[in-house]
């Protein structure tokens, strides 16, 4: 209890930092778990993509606030800046032995199957599955969520960026498995509106 505590603590503290993203680590956790549900992954890995989700973004503590709050885009140098939240997440959270290997993935969310990510350029089979599960539900809470700069894209959009990329930035399975949470989610809230609606009449 006191370890969930303090990661929820940790998490929150993290979101403070910029505000356009409040409820942030809260989504990415549900999708990276979900993920992880439909690939059969055990429990016990599930339950730490649910602690690595909320910690996904801790190292934008030491990222400028006002970079942060800013609408816009961010000058090249800038947003080389904010890419090293996620080293910086690692070395903050390297420390701490938690029973799954928490910092490593926050270090590696960014890497890219291709090696277009960063922070260290990583390909395949050298991101951590949890990595690569962390990677697709956080580009999917950020294209599904409202931005200072952007409104959110519509699911459909989301999707199909998704799957575009599956097996070149994305692993494919995981991809596969995010799609199908993703549309599951659209039929059950189809499905309750339609229920307040004929409780209403």
């Amino acid at each position: 209890r006191v370890m969930f505590g303090a990661i929820e603590a940790l998490a929150s503290l993290a979101e403070s930092q910029d505000a356009c993203k409040l409820g942030r680590s809260k989504r990415v956790t549900e999708y990276a778990a979900g993920i992880g549900l439909a690939l059969w992954l055990p429990g016990h890995t599930v339950r730490g993509l649910r602690v690595m989700g909320q910690l996904v973004d801790v190292g934008m503590l030491q990222i400028p606030r006002e970079l942060l709050w800013r609408p816009g885009t961010l000058a090249p140098s800038e947003f080389e800046l904010v890419k090293t939240h996620a080293e910086r997440g690692y070395e903050v959270l390297r420390a701490i032995e938690f029973p799954w290997p928490v910092a490593e993935v926050v270090r590696q969310h960014h890497e890219r199957l291709d090696g277009s990510g960063y922070p260290r350029g990583l390909k395949g089979e050298e991101i951590l599955l949890e990595a690569r599960i962390v990677a697709v539900a956080d580009a999917a809470e950020a294209m599904l969520a409202q931005r200072p700069q952007r409104a959110p894209l519509s699911l459909n959009a989301c999707i199909e960026e998704l799957q575009s990329q599956a097996g070149r930035r994305y692993d494919a399975r995981v991809v596969k498995a995010c799609v199908k949470l993703l549309r599951e989610r659209e039929t059950r809230t189809d499905n309750s509106e339609a229920t307040v609606g004929q409780r209403i009449a």
